[in-house]
Parts: structure tokens; sequence; C-alpha cells
């Protein structure tokens, strides 16, 4: 009876200590509200998942999918206890995630999350860049979904991609710098994969350069700019947000016939039946290119996202 008893207890202390690594609580929650922002901090922290030793202290979490228009996420009540946990909250900063964060912000009640100038644990990646739209007269919301602070997606610059990579590397030292020597390691490995990579892409990339494209919503100025695309100054929506209307259309088609517009650029996530039509009138091929991380598959971390966006775009200007 004894020995049986044994037995059981040693069990039992097998099955506690497995338990044990499960139950650890991470001594540093990183949210973002968009997932380019999740693979920039995972390049930095050096995350590749849940079971990875090294950074098992730290839980990185996106709010935002990519399979999703970013302007309009679904603002789950779950969010609202994400945020309450979070030690760090990583957003846009220039509108993209505007419509949908601060009600869950508020509602989180996380006095780490009150936003205030430099903070290390509400970062804006905005201000890690040099933004390119910036209004020159005044504007409202009148205009559509207008970007009030410049244009929002300058991550789809490698070059943008490697300041904010910086910057969050330079946050994070501050509330860990126990671990900045690591973080800092990773920032370098991630700034030379980029340096390797920019002038393959800029050699694929080459036969487009000052190609007219047009985009169906304003997304890809950054890309257009870091690529040579000549990126007209007409999209598909007759204003930012609102969807194509009849009368823009009819407009549209001759002024894409005389710019010789070759490429439309499309998100995943938008209608195609307009894009279609408007191919069929114009010497324009669509192309759905993603905007960020997961917006189609293949794109699991920045450097697959460029790629994926690279291939793309060679492959249906050369079959055009």
């Amino acid at each position: 009876m004894r020995s049986q008893f044994q037995c059981w207890l040693r069990i039992l202390c097998l099955a506690c200590l497995g338990l044990l690594p499960s139950q650890a609580t991470a001594t540093l929650s990183i949210v973002t509200s968009l997932p380019e922002y999740e693979a920039l901090a995972k390049e930095i922290v050096g995350w590749c998942s849940p079971l990875c030793a090294e950074s098992d202290e730290i839980t990185i979490t996106s709010l935002g999918r990519g399979t999703e228009d970013l302007h309009f996420v679904n603002p789950k009540p779950s969010y609202i206890r994400i945020l309450n946990n979070a030690d760090v909250l990583i957003q846009n900063g220039a509108g993209v995630d505007e419509g949908w964060l601060p009600p869950l912000i508020a509602a989180s009640r996380n006095p780490k999350l009150v936003l205030s100038f430099d903070s290390p644990t509400r970062i804006m990646a905005a201000q890690f860049v040099d933004m390119l739209q910036l209004p020159s007269t005044q504007i409202d919301r009148s205009m559509g979904d207008i970007h009030l602070l410049g244009h929002p997606h300058f991550h789809l610059s490698p070059t943008n991609a490697i300041l904010i990579a910086k910057g969050l590397t330079e946050k994070f030292c501050f509330l860990q710098p126990d671990s900045c020597s690591r973080f800092t390691r990773n920032l370098n490995t991630f700034e030379k994969r980029i340096e390797k990579k920019l002038p393959i892409w800029q050699k694929q990339m080459k036969p487009l350069r000052n190609v007219n494209v047009i985009e169906y919503h304003q997304t890809f100025a950054y890309l257009a700019k870091s690529f040579g695309l000549g990126l007209v100054g007409d999209e598909l929506e007759p204003k930012p947000g609102i969807p194509p209307s009849a009368a823009h259309i009819r407009k549209l088609i001759p002024r894409m016939n005389a710019m010789d517009v070759k490429l439309l650029l499309i998100e995943p996530f938008h209608e195609r039946k307009t894009p279609t039509f408007i191919a069929q009138q114009t010497k324009a091929k669509v192309v759905i290119i993603p905007s960020t991380i997961g917006g189609v598959p293949g794109t699991d971390d920045y450097i697959s996202l460029i790629d994926t966006i690279v291939s793309r775009l060679v492959l249906a200007y050369a079959s055009h």
C-alpha cells in the first residue's frame, strides 16, 4: 500500500513539474494594434513561438489580423482583457487604428497605456519615420478617410522597417535593460538581412521603375517610393474609404488609358468586381498584393511580406 502511494506521489510530482513552464508568468506582455508591429517586435525579441526557451518571458500579440481591413477591425470584448494585461502597446500613431483602438484602451483601464510624451509603454510607430503626404491645407473627415497626420502605411518601406525596429529596440532596452544586448544583437541581424535583400528587391523591380500603377485605396505610397513605381494621383475610391461609384469609374477609365496605367493594385480584402471591370476597359492588369503580415499565405514575417509583394508585382507586369 505504501509502495503504491509512493508511486502515485511520484507521478503527481512529475505532472506538477511538467506544468511549471506553462504556469510561469510572463515578465513582459507586448500588444500591437497591427500585425506589422508584431512581426518587427518578434524580430527584436528573438521570439519564434510560445515554445522558444530564449524568449519565454515575453509574449507578443497583435489585435488586428492581416486578412482584415485594419482601418475597421472588429473590436472584440476579448481585446479589452488583452489590453488590460499589457505592459506595452505598439500602435500606428498616424490614424490606421484610430477608429477602433481608443475605446478598447479606455475600457481596459490600464494605466500603462495612458498616452504621454515619449512613453516606453504606449509606443507610436509613426514617431520613428519621416511621413509622406503630410497635409498642406486644412482637411476634415468630409473628405473621406483622409490621412490627417500623413500617410500611415509607412512600414511598406524596408528602410522605414529598420527605423521602426531601431525605435522599438530603444524602448525595449529601457524596459528590460538586462536583455538589451540580446535585443541589440537581434536588431543588427534583422538590419543586415534587410540590407542584403534590398538590392535583390531593387533588381527584381527594375523593369517596373516609372511604370504607372493605380491603387484601390491609398496604401502603397511608401512602397512606390522605395521601388520607383509611378503611382498615379487617382485611386479607385473617389475619396479614401468611400466605395467606387459608377460616376467616378466613368471618369477614371479614360484617365487611366491616357496615363497608360499598367497595374491596378488591390489588397486581398477589397471586392474584385469593380477592379475586374476597370481592367477590362483599360490596359491595366489587376494584381492582389498584401499590405501587411498574414495578408496572404506565406507572409509570416516582414521579409516574406516584401518578397511576396515584389514577386507578385514582377509576375503581373511580366504577364501584362
